[in-house]
C-alpha cells in the first residue's frame, strides 16, 4: 500500500476525429480549395454558417429517429463517424507556408468548430457518467455548473462533488478537445485504481498535472532539515541545483516573553524547491499549524507537484505513486528509504521538441532548395550526400545532443504515516 496519496490530478484529451485533425496538421495538410473558400470568412457569417450545419443536421435527424434533438443526442455519434468518413475522403493538399496551429485551426473551421464543441462536451458528458457509476465512491454525486472560458478552452464548469466544487472541467475544439482536474478533496472522493483503468480508454487522454503529497504527522522530518538537505545538495537531480525559496509565517508573542522568545513562526513554514513553470516543484511545510491541529501539532506535509512540460507522466503514478514520489529529488529517497525511485525521464520529449523545430526551419529555408536538387537530380541518396559531405555521426547539433533516454533508478537513503 502506497504511503503517499495523490492530492491533485489534472488531464486532458482529444476524440478521436480531433486527434486525426492534429495529425493532419502536423504534416502541413489542408483542405484544397473549394467552393467555402469563396465565402465570406468573417467571424458572423463563419458562425451562422456553422449554426446552419447544425440546424440542419439536427432537423434531419430528428425527422429519422422521431425525436427531440435538444432533449435526445443518444445518437449523434452516427453523425460524427460519418463525419470521419468525409474527413478520410476529403481533398486535401500541402500547406507549405502555415505552420501546424494554423493548419488545425483551418482543418476545424472547415469541418464546423461549434459542431466539433459539442463532440467535445459529449467527451465530459461520457466522463461524468463513468464518474458518477464507476470511478467514485458509493454516496457520491458528481454535477457541473457552467461558467465562462478556461486557459484557452471555449467552455468550462465547475466539477461539483455532492454540491462542492471539488474540481474543473474545460473543452472546446480550438484546444483541442478537453480537460479535467480534480482538487485535493476531489481525489479523496474518487478510487484511483478505478481513473488509471478508464484514462488508459480514454481517446488521446494524457495527465497534465499530478501531486503526490506525504504526510509526516510526528513531524520528523522537520522543515530547517529540508533546507539542510538542500545545502547539502540533496535536491540536486542533475547541472545546476534549482532554485528555492522559504517563507515563515507568525506573530510576536506576549510583550513579556519577547525577551526570551522573539518572533516565532506560529502560522508555520514553507520551503519551496524547483519551479512549476518547468514541470516540478516541491514543497514542504508545517500543515499541522496551518490547520491549527490539536491532534497533530507538528504535522509537516511533504509535496510533490509535476506537471507534463517536457515529461509524460505516466498513468501508473495514479496507482503507485511511492516510487515517483522518491524518485522526484534524492531528498525524498531518503524520506521512503524502502522504495525503488522511478524518475520521469525528459530527454527524450526536449529532443523530440527541439528535432520538430529544427525540422520546421530546415523546412522553411531550404525546403524548396532541396526539393530542386532533387528534381535535378532525381537521386535522394545523392541530395543527402551532397549536403551532409564532410560530415561525421557526431556532427549534429549541440541542442539534439542528448544522452540516450531511460530511466534513472537511485538507491534510495518509513516515514510515520497516519491512516
Amino acid at each position: 500500500m502506497n504511503k503517499t496519496l495523490i492530492d491533485y490530478v489534472s488531464f486532458s484529451g482529444s476524440p478521436e476525429l480531433l486527434e486525426r485533425c492534429k495529425d493532419m496538421a502536423k504534416h502541413r495538410f489542408e483542405f484544397s480549395q473549394g467552393p467555402n473558400t469563396f465565402q465570406s470568412q468573417n467571424t458572423a457569417a463563419i458562425t451562422q454558417r456553422e449554426q446552419a450545419k447544425i440546424s440542419y443536421f439536427a432537423e434531419n435527424l430528428a425527422s429519422v429517429l422521431g425525436c427531440v434533438e435538444s432533449e435526445d443526442f443518444a445518437n449523434r455519434d452516427l453523425y460524427f463517424s460519418a463525419l470521419d468518413r468525409e474527413l478520410v475522403n476529403a481533398d486535401i493538399q500541402i500547406a507549405e507556408d502555415k505552420n501546424f496551429d494554423e493548419c488545425y485551426q483551418s482543418l476545424i473551421a472547415n469541418i464546423g468548430i461549434d459542431m466539433l464543441d459539442v463532440l467535445c462536451h459529449g467527451e465530459i458528458e461520457s466522463f461524468l457518467d463513468v464518474l458518477n457509476n464507476e470511478i467514485t465512491f458509493y454516496g457520491n454525486t458528481w454535477t457541473i455548473e457552467r461558467r465562462g472560458g478556461f486557459s484557452g478552452y471555449r467552455y468550462s464548469a465547475k466539477l461539483l462533488c455532492n454540491g462542492t466544487q471539488a474540481g474543473l472541467v474545460a473543452w472546446g475544439a480550438q484546444n483541442f478537445g478537453y480537460y479535467v482536474s480534480f482538487s485535493g478533496s476531489g481525489c479523496s472522493a474518487i478510487d484511483m485504481t478505478v481513473l488509471h483503468k478508464a484514462l488508459q480508454q480514454m481517446p488521446g487522454a494524457k495527465l497534465t498535472r499530478v501531486d503526490v503529497a506525504l504526510d509526516d504527522l510526528e513531524g520528523e522530518t522537520t522543515v530547517p532539515y529540508l533546507r539542510e538537505q538542500y545545502e547539502d545538495g540533496a535536491f540536486i537531480t542533475r547541472g545546476a541545483p534549482p532554485k528555492y525559496c522559504y517563507i515563515e509565517s507568525g506573530a510576536l508573542v506576549p510583550k513579556e516573553d519577547q525577551k526570551k522568545y522573539g518572533v516565532t513562526p506560529s502560522g508555520g513554514r514553507t520551503f519551496y524547491v524547483g519551479n512549476r513553470q518547468n514541470g516540478k516543484l516541491f514543497r514542504g511545510y508545517e500543515k499541522g499549524k496551518q490547520m491549527q491541529s490539536e491532534e497533530y501539532p507538528n504535522w509537516v506535509r511533504l509535496e510533490i507537484q509535476l506537471g507534463n512540460k517536457s515529461r509524460v507522466i505516466p498513468f501508473d503514478i495514479l496507482i503507485d505513486s511511492d516510487p515517483y514520489f522518491a524518485g522526484a529529488y534524492p531528498a525524498l529517497a531518503s524520506v521512503l528509504d524502502s522504495v525503488e525511485p522511478k524518475r520521469i525521464s525528459i530527454s527524450r520529449v526536449i529532443a523530440h521538441a527541439s528535432l520538430d523545430r529544427y525540422l520546421e526551419t530546415a523546412r522553411k529555408q531550404y525546403g524548396k532548395f532541396i526539393n530542386f536538387m532533387n528534381l535535378i537530380y532525381q537521386d535522394s541518396d545523392y541530395v543527402i550526400k551532397s549536403l551532409t559531405q564532410g560530415l561525421d555521426t557526431l556532427d549534429i547539433p549541440d541542442r539534439l545532443n542528448l544522452p540516450v533516454c531511460r530511466d534513472a533508478n537511485q538507491k534510495s537513503g518509513v516515514i510515520q504515516y497516519g491512516t
